[in-house]
């Protein structure tokens, strides 16, 4: 038997919201100042300049303000992957090439993604589609229409680790170029761990080798797998 955690028909991920309190502050203008009574007053810092003292922001910069889309960076995108293309909808073949493509980071605010035969917004235009909050890798095929994604941050095409993986974290990963086959067992997981062995990356049901639900899971990658995912499991660890 063959499931998937998440719906064949979903559209879209959930909204965020973003709400920013603005506070008012009183400055106080300082001894002896000729104020006059019920008119506010600002005063502006004097600048103070120290001998050999090291260049920094002038003072009153606002650092610019991070969308709730950024996801937090990861030890790739620090070590400098360009992302191929970032969230938003591409056509294929023209805007962006057919291939095999992982997110750059690891840990995910929430990840969707749809491969589309057309663009008209139905349903059945959905090849297939996922909603992820970890590492996450999909194949785009030569013969989609486009391939639509938000709250992934950049993609690059699949960049194997090296060394590979230890121990596997939540998530979708390759085996051989992310991870090695062997037998592992969940630590950390609960009820609502799931995963799933792979054939390969377009997300479709005829893909899943086999897969299971429950935390303490053991379970065996083979070397002939395209790619292992868990959600809910915890970490996967090495089992002799």
């Amino acid at each position: 038997m063959s499931f998937r955690t998440w719906s064949p028909t979903l559209r879209s991920p959930a909204a965020w919201v973003l709400v920013v309190a603005l506070t008012g502050c009183a400055v106080d203008a300082g001894p002896g100042a000729d104020v006059e009574q019920g008119t506010p007053q600002v005063t502006e810092p004097a600048a103070v300049e120290t001998p050999g003292a090291a260049e920094t922001e002038p003072a009153g910069t606002v650092p610019a303000p991070t969308s709730p889309d950024t996801q937090p960076p990861d030890t790739r995108s620090e070590a400098g992957l360009v992302p191929v293309f970032e969230d938003g909808t591409w056509l294929v073949g023209e805007e962006i090439e057919p291939g095999v493509y992982e997110t750059i980071d690891d840990d995910l605010l929430g990840c969707y993604w749809e491969r589309l035969s057309g663009l008209g917004g139905t349903f059945d235009e959905i090849i297939a589609n996922n909603y992820a909050e970890a590492h996450e890798v999909v194949e785009i095929d030569p013969g989609d229409e486009a391939f639509s994604s938000s709250g992934c941050g950049g993609w690059v095409e699949l960049t194997p680790r090296d060394p590979l993986l230890t121990v596997i974290p939540p998530g979708r990963w390759a085996v051989n170029v992310h991870i090695a086959p062997g037998r592992y067992r969940s630590v950390g997981g609960d009820d609502t761990c799931y995963w799933e062995r792979l054939s390969g990356f377009g997300g479709t049901f005829d893909e899943i080798i086999a897969n299971d639900l429950g935390a303490g899971s053991i379970v065996d990658i083979a070397e002939s797998d395209a790619g292992f995912a868990s959600s809910g499991c915890g970490s996967w660890e090495p089992v002799g």
